[in-house]
């Protein structure tokens, strides 16, 4: 399933993906778009003590990844749930400008027939507008993709 086609189009959004552990954060709520999650429930998907999220939480926040969802108090201490940002949130594209950046998250099982179909689609759309045209004028595009289907243990 494709989820949170997005525009990026500031550095600190862009820092805010760069990192690993935020990477992992921001798929263990894609999982389910619509699910809030706690620090502490995301640390536990994650294996990772929960002290270490909260500087990262506030780092998908500030860029706009992610919103503050709802509080409830247990046990007398007040709990953050955390959402991903709804989509739209990104500031609307000019028509006649440049493309916007755009960021897009796949994780999704495929059978090893439909895995490679994907990589030679993937591949030959490549190969199809890699050509700039007619005089080599254009808009310049830089993208970067990583194809990859992790092996068993």
């Amino acid at each position: 399933m494709v989820q949170a086609v997005g525009q990026i189009d500031n550095a600190e959004t862009l820092r805010a993906l760069s990192d690993p552990l935020r990477l992992a954060m921001i798929r263990c709520l894609m999982r389910d778009g619509h699910a809030a999650m706690t620090v502490k429930e995301l640390a536990k998907q994650l294996s990772q003590p929960h002290r270490r999220l909260y500087r990262h939480i506030k780092v998908l926040e500030k860029a706009g990844l992610i919103v503050l969802a709802g509080t409830r108090v247990v046990s007398g201490i007040i709990e953050h749930r955390y959402q991903l940002a709804p989509p739209g949130h990104e500031t609307p594209q000019d028509p006649s400008g440049p493309p916007a950046p755009m960021v897009i998250a796949l994780e999704v099982t495929l059978p090893a027939g439909r895995a490679m179909e994907l990589r030679s689609r993937l591949a030959a759309l490549l190969d199809e507008f890699k050509d700039a045209g007619p005089g080599g004028r254009g808009v310049p595009v830089e993208l970067l993709m990583m194809f990859w289907s992790p092996q068993d243990p």
